[in-house]
């Protein structure tokens, strides 16, 4: 393991300082002293709150400040919500691992393959505690020849689909889900469930024979194997913007807990083959500076980007603003188009998924917009599901549900 050389100024706000030594999984010794000597400075407990919540790492930020720090030196105004906080997510979470156990029973006994991604992941086998990882929803990769037993499961369970999701064959549904939208299976005081045919879930579709390669259990749960936990956490990462520092801290979660165990060489071979390993360098790479974390030398040495795609990348991703903890979230719509023209496959893919994102067929844009609409409405709708009008009032509408 060789530390990171690359240096730069960390944000001077000692909140923000704060909340970079906490977003880890462990921390030593050296990061607790650090901590001591930070808190005997004038710092903003309410503003350290408030930026916890932002980054959704509030939890972690109480398990650090509990485990580490002697009850005499805890920021006692904002101790009793911070505890809250922390009980919710914990109890949230141990509802949805009922839950995950739940649906892969259900896919155990019909002999569906899926993978569980991320948090559920992340939070039993990597994080300290189930509490501290804060989870929005589950997210599943299924093979697409087991989609009609997979919406049978959920339908079994209480589960239903959108109104919006059109009757689609399931390799029609790959393309949907990759140029158009997720699709989501909820089900009353449950935990939304998030389906997937690919792990690159944007983009032109292409198979990914390796997804299902070496992966490993988690309780009767498939889950992927730690390269392509690893991968897919950095794209996810660069996807959303790097604009909270969870997801900075499961990359770096991810590589301390595995080290050297992780096959460099894996994991440039299936960067290399969707054109991202300029994003993955620059994501482990990120989490590495800001958190302190030391990135294995073989890792970075497999992904180093060409000059020039670098200074690209630097531009782009405006990195010297990820740096500083700067980064907004952009709106959902547009996440996955951006990070996908920007970083992933070749010039003629980009054009080929800009055409079919601008203009998606008739059949998706009616279920999408709840209208049935005939080829002479298609122009009036099309412009209004591009400025956000249909997913405006989706929303709304679900917010009142």
């Amino acid at each position: 393991m060789q530390q990171m050389q690359e240096k730069f100024e960390k944000p001077e706000k000692p909140e923000l300082q704060l909340l970079l030594y906490v977003a880890r999984t462990r921390i030593d010794s050296d990061t607790i002293g650090n901590i001591y000597q930070l808190m005997d400075t004038p710092i903003n407990w309410d503003e350290v709150l408030s930026l916890s919540l932002k980054h959704r790492i509030a939890p972690l930020l109480y398990y650090h400040l509990t485990t580490s720090i002697v009850p005499g030196k805890l920021p006692q105004s904002i101790m009793p919500e911070l505890k809250e906080i922390y009980n919710q997510n914990f109890n949230r979470n141990k509802k949805l691992y009922d839950e995950l156990h739940e649906i892969t029973s259900a896919f155990h006994e019909a002999g569906v393959e899926a993978l569980v991604l991320k948090g559920p992941i992340l939070a039993r086998l990597i994080y300290p505690s189930i509490g501290v990882r804060c989870m929005k929803d589950i997210d599943l990769v299924v093979k697409e020849e087991h989609w009609q037993k997979t919406k049978e499961c959920f339908l079994s369970l209480g589960y239903s689909l959108p109104k919006t999701l059109p009757d689609l064959t399931a390799s029609e549904l790959v393309k949907y889900t990759q140029y158009f939208s997720q699709i989501e299976f909820t089900r009353k005081n449950s935990i939304p469930v998030e389906i997937h045919f690919r792990l690159l879930n944007m983009g032109i579709p292409k198979e990914e024979p390796w997804l299902f390669e070496h992966v490993r259990t988690m309780d009767r749960a498939q889950i992927p194997s730690p390269e392509m936990l690893l991968l897919h956490l950095c794209v996810h990462a660069n996807t959303h913007n790097f604009c909270s520092l969870m997801l900075l801290c499961d990359i770096g979660a991810v590589v301390e807990h595995y080290g050297d165990e992780l096959d460099a060489d894996h994991i440039q071979e299936i960067a290399s083959t969707r054109g991202i390993t300029s994003s993955v360098y620059n994501s482990l790479t990120i989490a590495g500076e800001l958190l302190n974390i030391s990135i294995p030398k073989g890792l970075t040495d497999a992904l180093k980007p060409k000059t020039i795609r670098q200074i690209v990348f630097e531009i782009v991703w405006n990195k010297q603003k990820i740096l500083a903890i700067q980064k907004t979230e952009k709106p959902s719509q547009i996440e996955a188009p951006t990070y996908y023209l920007l970083e992933m496959d070749n010039i003629l893919d980009k054009l080929k998924y800009l055409c079919r994102i601008l203009f998606p067929p008739l059949e998706w844009l009616s279920a999408y917009l709840e209208k049935k609409l005939t080829l002479p409405m298609y122009p009036i709708y099309l412009v209004k599901y591009l400025l956000g009008h249909g997913r405006g009032k989706r929303e709304k509408r679900g917010k009142k549900r």
